[in-house]
């Protein structure tokens, strides 16, 4: 039987900062926000990474998961999620500024990368693999007892579950 993650297991916030200061260092400017928007929604590395500035409501913290960058191609290839079905998650409201932040970012930038959240370490084709090696670097710079953004995604699940008299949101 699958083993049970329960939220003593799981990254806490202080957690996250840690690993997204690391990942800051492994790619300036975005690496924290994106380590940040990933456990504030749930996101898969390459969910996040293929999102554009109108995939986020500000409004409602919806974000619509219509697309992942595809593994196998040179960016910008996008492939459908996993499951093959687009899908929204919901984005924590105290991760509404990085948000924000972000989509400012995306609209005011100039060529290829204009729209995308997170631009491509300078400029990488295998932008998708490229992003991986740097979680990877990230998370042995710090420390980091998780692996990467698997557990974000796990923290995510288990913070949005976990009741609120727990520390959690209670969804």
């Amino acid at each position: 039987p699958k083993k049970r993650i329960h939220l003593d297991e799981c990254p806490a916030a202080a957690d996250v900062d840690k690993y997204a200061a690391a990942f800051e260092e492994e790619y300036p400017g975005y690496g924290a926000r994106l380590v940040w928007l990933a456990f504030g929604t749930g996101l898969r590395i390459n969910e996040a990474l293929a999102l554009r500035w109108d995939s986020i409501d500000l409004d409602t913290l919806s974000v619509a998961v219509d697309w992942q960058l595809d593994r196998y191609q040179a960016w910008p290839a996008r492939a459908l999620p996993k499951g093959n079905k687009p899908r929204t998650t919901q984005l924590w409201s105290c991760y509404r500024d990085v948000a924000a932040s972000l989509i400012e970012d995306a609209v005011k930038r100039e060529g290829p990368d204009h729209g995308w959240l997170f631009p491509r370490h300078r400029f990488e084709k295998k932008w998708a693999d490229q992003a991986g090696k740097l979680a990877g670097a990230a998370r042995k710079r710090c420390g980091w007892q998780w692996r990467g953004f698997p557990w974000l995604r796990h923290g995510w699940a288990s913070w949005s579950l976990a009741p609120e008299s727990d520390g959690g949101y209670g969804i």
